[in-house]
């Protein structure tokens, strides 16, 4: 049963090892194309959804600015009108002027971007007029939010959160994950959990219909982390918690809405945080007192294993 992978951060010594960054290049029309499947092939990996890249800051998500604009975000299509570049007709992001979103990409592109990533698929390209770049949808999570906004859809919104939780970096440093959820888009792939073995932790959250105050002094939302039964036996004396707090908080908790309901296995304790749900899938509590099981939880798997001198 699961001890699903949903893993959400590298050591720093394998970080550095992994992460091959997904750097802008310039392409046509002298625009720049952030696409990591283009690079993944070109350096001729095999390198597909549901396989992905962390190396978000905490510092830039948790942010307010982050925040505010992930809030107004859901109540609004990504796109609005088109552009023509290089012959081929591209939907404009929705970036009015003083938009949060806006905002957003002129103080953390990276923040916006990944967001984008998690919502899109790899077919999906939209235009960022900030920036000039253009964005490539990944992990298809919410691929009609380019059209429909998804205010309503708390499913999907559930399901973003924990991409993006998933990709938090204390380091800020790109390293390959994969992420797993039971939904189509990022539904459990035995032959990639023999690539991407290492189970880290699963998330649940929703930063989008929370309603705390938004500011720079305190969490806008409470993020729900379990650790898996890797994490725990990689770093013994504390089980994993101070890995996993370091890498989606940064060691920053009074930002931070991290909410640790300890390991995800039942069979570990007498108090479990999680029960088995959809194969392969864990369904946890909303906190260490929680009755309600949350369903839509995304796990992380790392492909290299954790360096214990990251655990603390």
């Amino acid at each position: 049963m699961r001890s699903l992978s949903h893993v959400l951060m590298l050591s720093l010594s394998m970080l550095m090892v992994a992460g091959t960054g997904c750097a802008p290049s310039d392409e046509g029309d002298s625009i720049a194309t952030v696409d990591v499947a283009k690079e993944a092939q070109a350096a001729g990996a095999i390198y597909e959804p549901p396989r992905g890249r962390n190396g978000l800051k905490p510092s830039e998500f948790w942010s307010e600015t982050a925040q505010n604009a992930y809030r107004d975000m859901q109540n609004f299509p990504l796109t609005d009108g088109t552009i023509w570049i290089g012959g081929v007709e591209l939907p404009v992001l929705r970036t009015p002027p003083g938009s949060p979103l806006k905002t957003l990409i002129g103080t953390y592109p990276k923040a916006a971007t990944d967001l984008i990533e998690c919502a899109l698929d790899s077919t999906q390209v939209i235009y960022d007029p900030v920036t000039g770049t253009e964005i490539h949808g990944w992990f298809g999570l919410a691929p009609n939010w380019d059209t429909t906004p998804i205010a309503t859809q708390f499913d999907v919104q559930e399901w973003l959160t924990g991409c993006m939780l998933a990709r938090l970096n204390k380091f800020g440093i790109e390293v390959e994950i994969l992420l797993e959820g039971d939904t189509p888009a990022i539904q459990t792939d035995p032959a990639l959990d023999l690539i991407v073995q290492y189970e880290e932790s699963t998330v649940h959250g929703n930063m989008f219909n929370s309603t705390k105050p938004v500011t720079n002094s305190a969490p806008a939302f409470s993020a729900y982390l379990c650790r898996e039964n890797y994490l725990a036996s990689a770093c013994p004396t504390d089980q994993g918690a101070a890995y996993a707090n370091k890498r989606i908080c940064d060691n920053v908790p009074t930002l931070c809405g991290l909410v640790d309901i300890g390991r995800c296995d039942p069979t570990t304790t007498t108090t479990p945080a999680c029960v088995a749900g959809a194969p392969q899938h864990w369904k946890c509590k909303d906190g260490p007192a929680g009755t309600i099981h949350k369903f839509r939880t995304v796990g992380v798997q790392l492909e290299a294993p954790i360096d214990k001198n990251s655990c603390y």
